[in-house]
């Protein structure tokens, strides 16, 4: 069977330039991961112009379908910041406010004045969190966010950026939930799902077990299905510990039951880009643009405190930097804003040009993969 006769969906001719570099993420011959299972989803002025998948879901070969959902990762990141800014607007928040306005635990060891903007910024000093003593297993949500109301922050006021890798979902989180007085499904539901008919999930097992796509990691050859992880789980006991990002972790029982908004969620590329277009819509935004504009303003741009690359950050999203590239290249002074996840999925918009774009992954390649998201990215500019 060749590659064009595994993908299934439609796209419109003008945008082919897309269709065909998703197409090339399946062949064997390139030059990087070839795909196992993936999806893509463009939309440009509100308009769906091109909505592809294909490979497979799963180790027994069960085809991708329009609404197979993997672990997007990061992405998980943007859809949270996208939540919280529809809620800040709603309630009123000021991002200069501390965040002990809402939650005033958080105030303990010293962490009384900061505020809402750099929590989201990824500048609390809370990128890391070491094990604390408490009971329960290390995604758990009470454990977890009394654990880090607790804390000191890492270094003084200003600080630079250092990415909140996991802690930022469950301040961000945290935070909603204190500012609406509802929980975050329902927040998801109310604000996103409902109104915009997508599927995200904060978790995969908020999800019909027939929608979650397996994960898989790079291989020359056959895929290496990512099993075996509920143990490894078992015996993680801090954020610290990165082997809570890889694929057999991130696919195992627990993880899934977690709510994760940092690195946990579940989604297929239609909703992805459907929530982003939603941001930047110009007829009727989620979001009013004076929002939008101070949501993807550049908060900072230079070295990582945490990871020591390249970085720029908008509140909660991710904007081009060299390091955490948009694309293959850097591009500053654009007005793309969203977020990676860790294996190459990726949702993103750039309002100027009036698209949104989704792509979802259940290929594990290298850490910060860009070999086939700045691919497609790079074909959807290049449309315009």
């Amino acid at each position: 069977m060749t590659v064009r006769e595994r993908i299934e969906g439609r796209w419109d001719p003008a945008f082919r330039r897309v269709a065909d570099a998703f197409l090339g993420l399946f062949d064997p011959a390139r030059d990087g991961a070839t795909e196992v299972g993936a999806a893509m989803c463009l939309i440009v002025e509100g308009r769906v112009v091109a909505h592809i998948w294909g490979g497979v879901a799963d180790s027994a070969g069960t085809p991708w379908r329009a609404e197979t959902a993997p672990c997007v990762f990061s992405c998980t990141k943007g859809v949270a910041a996208s939540l919280f800014h529809i809620l800040a607007e709603k309630h009123g928040v000021d991002y200069d406010a501390p965040v002990a306005r809402w939650w005033p635990e958080f105030a303990a060891a010293g962490k009384a004045d900061i505020s809402v903007r750099e929590l989201l910024a990824h500048q609390a000093g809370l990128g890391r969190l070491p094990d604390p003593a408490a009971p329960g297993h290390v995604l758990d949500w009470d454990r977890v966010t009394t654990a880090l109301a607790a804390a000191p922050a890492f270094g003084t006021r200003p600080r630079r950026s250092g990415y909140h890798a996991l802690t930022f979902g469950w301040l961000i989180g945290e935070l909603m939930m204190r500012i609406a007085g509802d929980d975050l499904d329902r927040l998801l539901d109310r604000h996103l799902n409902g109104p915009l008919g997508t599927r995200f999930a904060w978790r995969g097992a908020a999800l019909p077990a027939d929608r979650v796509a397996m994960l898989a990691s790079a291989n020359p050859g056959a895929p290496v299905w990512a099993t075996g992880g509920d143990q490894q789980f078992a015996g993680i006991t801090s954020l610290d510990d990165w082997t809570l990002l890889t694929p057999a972790v991130a696919a195992s029982a627990g993880w899934r039951a977690a709510n994760g908004l940092g690195a946990g969620g579940h989604s297929d590329a239609f909703s992805l880009a459907t929530i982003y277009a939603a941001l930047i819509d110009r007829h009727a935004p989620v979001l009013s643009r004076e929002r939008l504009a101070i949501a993807t303003a550049e908060q900072y741009r230079g070295e990582d405190a945490l990871l020591g690359n390249d970085v720029a950050y908008g509140l909660g999203y991710q904007l081009p930097a060299g390091g955490v590239s948009l694309g293959h290249v850097d591009r500053p002074g654009t007005a793309l804003f969203g977020h990676k996840g860790a294996y190459g999925s990726i949702g993103v918009a750039d309002p100027d040009r009036g698209f949104a774009l989704g792509y979802v992954t259940n290929l594990c390649g290298e850490m910060g993969d860009r070999s086939r998201n700045g691919a497609l990215l790079d074909a959807a500019l290049a449309c315009f």
